[in-house]
């Protein structure tokens, strides 16, 4: 066997027949389990190897499989996006929503909910970039639907004869919603949310997805994904106390935006101000700094400002950061809204 190194393509083999893709949940968990076993009765076997990275051991499990395979990936990363460009079995990608699949990873993993968020988000990213492959293709996986379903659309695309797919769907019993078939596959619960959790995880529904005719433009990102910058660390809902040294006030939001052009616009009051405070703003992306605004406030009312920024590298979280330049005696802060369109 040849060494491979990190930098290496996957090598082309004829036992590599097709890659399941989504987000880090059960229905593309079940939907791998499926594909394998179709995968297996038509060829006698079928091993499963998940594929997010390019690493050196990726890499040399990936050489030494010479039974057929299947990929699984979740969170891939550039790398394997250049790679698989350059394959040709099938890439189905399970189409689901962010909400759904952000609940599930949390009860699946205990997880909490930001860490989640940013987790689902940069899946997302990796995911969609598969998707403009020519040949990835988008899976219908409607929990409300039957199972049978999302077992028939990956047998046709991985070229399963009809008749072995139906002895699968009859064995396994997937004439039933999918959402059942879920429930006795898998053993977590998944948490409902009410109030502020669940508005945050269904205003990101209308960002992050794999339809482009259903995202919101612009997207008003939830004040919740900022955090304040000193523990315990709360959501930056509340007004800020900026009395004291100059220093950053919040952080976050840690998410990935798609490569482009984007236009911020950031509203935010100000108030007990008895003197001229300074406030900044900056954007991070691609490892640097892409923006820098400060503004002398001196009186009391609510501003809005425009943020124009370029992503080049969506794999690399975005961050928007509010600092006081210069030590303050009074004053307070509150940030509304930060509302993010991509402009080409």
């Amino acid at each position: 066997m040849e060494p491979v190194t990190a930098l290496s393509p996957i090598p082309s083999k004829s036992n590599h027949l097709a890659l399941i893709g989504g987000l880090p949940c059960s229905v593309t968990y079940f939907a791998a389990e499926l594909c394998r076993d179709l995968l297996a009765r038509k060829h006698g076997a079928c091993e499963v190897i998940a594929l997010n990275d390019l690493s050196e051991a990726t890499l040399e499990k990936i050489a030494a499989i010479d039974l057929p395979a299947m990929f699984l990936s979740e969170i891939p990363d550039a790398a394997v996006v250049e790679a698989l460009s350059q394959s040709d079995f099938p890439i189905l990608i399970i189409d689901q929503r962010v909400s759904d699949a952000s609940r599930d990873f949390m009860a699946a993993r205990e997880a909490k909910l930001l860490d989640t968020v940013r987790t689902i988000a940069r899946a997302q990213i990796g995911l969609g970039a598969l998707l403009e492959i020519p040949r990835g293709e988008l899976v219908a996986a409607d929990q409300a639907q039957s199972a049978a379903d999302l077992a028939r659309q990956i047998a046709r695309a991985c070229d399963v004869d009809e008749m072995l797919a139906q002895r699968m769907i009859d064995e396994r019993q997937l004439d039933r919603p999918l959402g059942a078939v879920l429930g006795a596959h898998f053993t977590h619960e998944t948490p409902s949310f009410s109030g502020e959790p669940a508005g945050l995880l269904d205003e990101l529904d209308r960002f992050y997805t794999f339809h482009p005719e259903r995202a919101a433009s612009p997207w008003h990102m939830p004040v919740d994904l900022l955090v304040e910058a000193a523990p315990p660390y709360l959501p930056a809902t509340d007004p800020l106390n900026l009395l004291g040294p100059a220093r950053c006030l919040t952080i976050g939001p840690y998410l990935y935006l798609p490569s482009g052009d984007w236009k911020g616009v950031l509203t935010f009051t100000s108030s007990s101000n008895r003197s001229t405070n300074t406030i900044g703003f900056d954007v991070t992306a691609d490892e640097e700094i892409k923006l820098e605004e400060n503004f002398e406030i001196s009186v009391d009312g609510k501003f809005s400002i425009e943020l124009h920024f370029r992503i080049s590298d969506p794999y690399y979280p975005f961050e928007f950061r509010t600092h006081l330049r210069r030590g303050a005696i009074d004053g307070e802060l509150r940030l509304h809204s930060l509302a993010l369109e991509r402009r080409g």
